[in-house]
């Protein structure tokens, strides 16, 4: 895992998942290549390789066979595109951080949003985003770029701050960021949806949203994953 550019403690929260559970996180890579997925009734994820076909009203979403996470297969994926449908009406501006993949910067450019930034500091994931977002055909929409928390709140302060963030990582590296002032990149009344939560460790943050100036107003739960929908309080 040394290509992730993981830090410690996010190596120490893997090393202690249950197999299973780590299975379920980072496995599956592999299946999408071959086989398309339908998630949420909605997102249909195809294999690159896959020709331009009706979709029976879905909306299709192609990734290239890479190992960055973001798939569709994960409860936690699905559960930020259930949470994306919910919170992101026409001419949203959306930065999406962690994207890995690039899944949910594609799903929220083929839906309303107006412009969508993709950061990741893994080298791996921005090379595979820029990929999927050529793929999907949503360049106009989608900037992919390496980077983190300070390219971030760069970014906001030239736009006048997000509408919409999405952060779908790990619990550990989620305080960090809420700790650290990621709500910042945010406009009053601007959304955060979190994900990569398990249920057990959701009273970590909720105080942690409190502290952000965030509410923490809807959650959803899949599998013992949850995603929390926020909105940053306008004072």
């Amino acid at each position: 895992m040394a290509e992730w550019n993981l830090n410690p403690e996010e190596l120490a929260y893997l090393d202690a998942l249950p197999y299973a559970a780590f299975e379920q996180m980072v496995g599956s890579m592999a299946y999408h290549w071959f086989v398309p997925r339908i998630v949420n009734d909605r997102y249909l994820i195809l294999p690159a390789s896959a020709a331009d076909t009706l979709t029976n009203g879905h909306i299709p979403i192609k990734l290239a066979e890479s190992l960055a996470f973001g798939n569709g297969a994960h409860a936690t994926s699905a559960l930020c595109l259930a949470a994306l449908d919910e919170c992101l009406p026409p001419g949203y501006s959306v930065l999406d951080l962690g994207t890995g993949s690039g899944i949910l910067s594609i799903a929220a450019a083929s839906s309303w949003a107006k412009s969508v930034l993709a950061l990741d500091n893994d080298p791996v994931s921005v090379e595979a985003a820029s990929k999927n977002v050529h793929l999907n055909a949503v360049e106009t929409i989608v900037t992919v770029k390496k980077g983190s928390l300070n390219e971030a709140l760069q970014e906001s302060s030239l736009i006048g701050g997000f509408d919409l963030l999405l952060v779908n990582i790990l619990t550990p590296v989620i305080l960090s960021l809420l700790e650290a002032g990621v709500a910042d990149v945010l406009k009053p009344g601007g959304y955060l949806v979190a994900s990569g939560i398990e249920a057990s460790e959701f009273p970590s943050i909720e105080p942690a949203l409190k502290q952000a100036n965030l509410s923490s107003f809807k959650t959803k739960e899949m599998e013992s994953w949850i995603v929390v929908i926020a909105r940053k309080l306008f004072s």
